[in-house]
């Protein structure tokens, strides 16, 4: 334990530099050394919790992704985003109007859009309900006399 604390004493001390809170934390990794995972005391307790994996998980990604320039989610999965929002409607995600033309619609689209803001249609145009078929002169919609 002493050769320990001599080496964290040595190198450990410059590389925390001046931050106050990288100091603390740095300290307390220290105090890991004298305290072994039996320990009733809380404050070193809690640093050898389970739960402390999945925190150092976390930290360990976000310092990769940022040291090699990544985002945490996929380039295809934000291009997705970026054109589904296009095609989205206000009618999208809604199981009352599923048009099964409607690349929006489909199964593995409908999670990604509930984040995603609707794109502004000027032209709009009627699709039948029954066929899926878009509405136009030559399919005109029909409509009961009474």
């Amino acid at each position: 334990v002493k050769e320990a604390v001599e080496y964290a004493r040595r190198n450990l001390a410059r590389a925390a530099g001046s931050s106050g809170a990288q100091l603390g934390l740095m300290k307390k990794a220290m105090g890991l050394l004298a305290f072994g995972p039996e320990t009733s005391c809380g404050r070193y307790r809690e640093m050898y919790a389970e739960a402390r994996w999945a925190d150092l998980e976390e930290d360990f990604k976000r310092d990769a992704y940022r040291l090699y320039g990544m985002t945490a989610e996929s380039v295809l999965e934000l291009v997705l985003k970026v054109g589904i929002s296009a095609l989205k409607t206000p009618a999208c995600g809604d199981e009352r109007a599923v048009n099964k033309e409607c690349p929006t619609c489909t199964f593995p689209f409908v999670k990604m859009l509930e984040g995603l803001p609707c794109s502004h249609h000027v032209h709009s145009s009627l699709v039948c309900k029954m066929t899926g078929d878009v509405m136009d002169e030559h399919n005109p919609p029909l409509v009961l006399p009474n």
